[in-house]
């Protein structure tokens, strides 16, 4: 039991007093909270350009093993995902089914963590991890003549183009962070193009920070696909032209 004296105060903090130390604890909140965030997103974008390198490395390990080929679909062939069951996909899908194409090289289901961008909301679960947060260009996946303005959906056209017909190495995007988990509340994007800074690896190798709704003006792939309109996946001449 606790007993005062009479006549005499016990310290205690009033009410004005409880108030400002309030006011100045939220204001440091406020100060440090972005500051953290911040940090936080940098560390992630470090992340994703590692997995961006590693990324485009394994590409190039597929590519040495292929006639110097970038990963395309084959008419009939099945491809695994991150689990047992193997599946047949549309050949233009091969933005984001080209995981499948290297599966030998990097397995998925084995080096998930590297398929997905830092923060991917699937990355902690064991099953349906797929697919990856970082998307190949289709322009690597087609003959440049289809994006020369004036091409016909002609299916002789649909194969893998080889990395030593890149004409421009440094200016032509493989591969980019197309999620971003960690930019909020959401990516932006302008129409099917992100227009956020995103890592990005060139077919050079070299792997930086760029806008892909700033990328050169896309050409249409008479194929009318999915992204037939998209900027990176459409670029003029195809391999042989530069996204900047």
């Amino acid at each position: 039991m606790i007993v005062t004296m009479p006549g005499r105060r016990v310290p205690a903090f009033s009410l004005v007093e409880v108030l400002v130390a309030i006011g100045v604890i939220a204001v440091l909140l406020a100060i440090l909270l972005p500051a953290l965030r911040g940090a936080r997103d940098s560390s992630w974008r470090t992340l994703s350009r590692s997995n961006v390198r590693q990324l485009h490395a394994a590409i190039t390990l597929y590519a040495d093993g292929s006639d110097e080929l970038f990963p395309a679909t084959e008419p009939g062939r099945l491809y695994p995902t991150d689990g047992d069951i193997l599946v047949g996909y549309p050949y233009w899908h091969i933005y984001f089914t080209w995981p499948g194409v290297i599966h030998d090289v990097l397995p998925f289901r084995d080096h998930a963590d590297v398929y997905l961008s830092p923060g991917a909301a699937r990355a902690g679960s064991d099953e349906g991890r797929w697919p990856s947060s970082y998307v190949l260009s289709t322009s690597v996946a087609g003959h440049p003549s289809l994006w020369s303005g004036d091409a016909v959906a002609d299916p002789q056209l649909q194969r893998a183009a080889k990395v030593s017909s890149v004409r421009y190495p440094a200016s032509k995007a493989l591969l980019w962070d197309a999620e971003l988990p960690f930019v909020r509340p959401s990516p932006a994007h302008i129409g099917a193009d992100l227009a956020e800074v995103t890592p990005m690896g060139m077919i050079d190798g070299s792997v930086s920070d760029r806008t892909p709704s700033q990328a050169s003006s896309p050409v249409r792939n008479p194929f009318e696909f999915t992204l037939d309109r998209a900027r990176l996946h459409n670029t003029g001449d195809g391999v042989l032209g530069r996204d900047y």
